[in-house]
């Protein structure tokens, strides 16, 4: 098998982006050593890592992204994601294993793209729902007999109008059971199309954006409130000093709604003459800067505990400079010799890493 051989990048690595520029071809036992060599950097040399998936994949992983996202996505935290997961260790505490565990039956971007397409693409039931207003009035069932594919007609019809479980619908079907995640998501993608282009009016109430995520301002104000309080009402106080200090006015009048008065997603869309879906996305984004707001005002205790448990070498060290000892960015920057962009990236990802310890579940 050949594959088309690119010109090198700058660094003597070539990226997936160049692949469309080339006019010679590898071999396969050739793209197996170019691989090889590439998966030997990544693992040793932090920094060519974190360019190499943030910059070197950047054509191929904007696809992916446009393609399941179309542009209703944060290119950057998604890409984040896919490489804390590849470096992520395995029990024996081995990082890159999800590299280093390559059997280069393909080429090492097809792999990554195999990875970052199930890791960005939500399990269909996350992102999905049937509400039993539209099974009670035959709308579910009406939407359900639209779907042009027998198979995934019937597995609609079994998990949401009969309500089988797992077992039984594989037996219905004659399918083995670890097939249903597969149909589970064509048969959506298809419902999606019908829901989308006949039934629009309950779009937003079928598919929604929040089960991306699924967050809870409890998890946030497990952090802000005193860790000796279990009173109620002490937790709240405490998030309402919160609110009063995010500078966002809609972040704030959607979490005090939806939390303080206790109103549910559609009563909080129609006070702000907006979507449900965007109450969800506004609910979301407000959480992660109510977390940004507890960091910064410095109410995390033993934060370097925190810090420590944090993978990256990199990371830990910007994380450390800038709540530790408090460095200016300037300075961070210039000890690392990393770009301002660079920084940023590298910030914003080590941020990240540092809240998914803290406010987990």
């Amino acid at each position: 098998m050949l594959l088309e051989k690119n010109r090198k990048s700058d660094d003597g690595v070539m990226g997936v982006g160049d692949i469309s520029r080339g006019t010679k071809f590898f071999s396969k036992g050739e793209t197996n050593q170019r691989d090889k060599a590439l998966i030997d950097r990544i693992c040793n040399d932090e920094q060519f890592a974190y360019h190499f998936i943030h910059e070197m994949c950047r054509p191929l992983l904007s696809k992916i992204v446009w393609t399941i996202y179309n542009n209703d996505a944060d290119y950057d935290e998604l890409v984040n994601n896919l490489y804390l997961h590849l470096k992520k260790p395995n029990a024996a505490g081995d990082y890159w294993h999800a590299l280093k565990s390559f059997d280069y039956r393909t080429s090492l971007f097809d792999y990554i793209k195999t990875i970052a397409v199930r890791l960005f693409y939500t399990p269909s039931e996350n992102v999905f729902s049937i509400p039993e207003y539209l099974i009670e009035n035959g709308v579910a069932q009406e939407m359900f007999l639209r779907v042009d594919v027998a198979i995934c007609r019937k597995y609609l019809w079994y998990r949401y109008i009969d309500k089988l479980d797992s077992d039984s619908i594989a037996n219905n079907l004659g399918i083995e059971k670890d097939k249903l995640t597969s149909l589970s998501r064509r048969s959506i993608k298809r419902l999606n199309r019908i829901v989308k282009n006949e039934f629009s009016d309950y779009y937003d109430d079928i598919f929604r954006v929040e089960s991306r995520e699924k967050v809870g301002l409890e998890v946030a104000t497990k952090i802000v409130a005193d860790k000796n309080s279990h009173q109620k009402s002490e937790v709240r106080i405490d998030v309402l000093s919160y609110l009063d200090r995010m500078p966002n006015e809609k972040y704030r009048m959607v979490l005090s709604l939806l939390f303080l008065e206790d109103k549910d997603y559609e009563e909080v869309a129609e006070v702000l003459n907006t979507s449900v879906s965007n109450i969800y996305n506004i609910k979301l984004r407000a959480i992660e800067q109510l977390r940004d707001l507890v960091l910064y005002f410095k109410d995390v205790d033993n934060i370097d505990y925190y810090i420590k448990k944090v993978n990256c070498d990199r990371f830990r060290e910007i994380l450390l400079s800038i709540f530790i000892r408090k460095e200016d960015y300037d300075t961070v920057r210039s000890r690392y010799a990393l770009t301002e962009t660079d920084f940023k990236k590298m910030k914003k990802s080590a941020l990240k890493e540092l809240k998914s310890l803290i406010f987990k579940k």
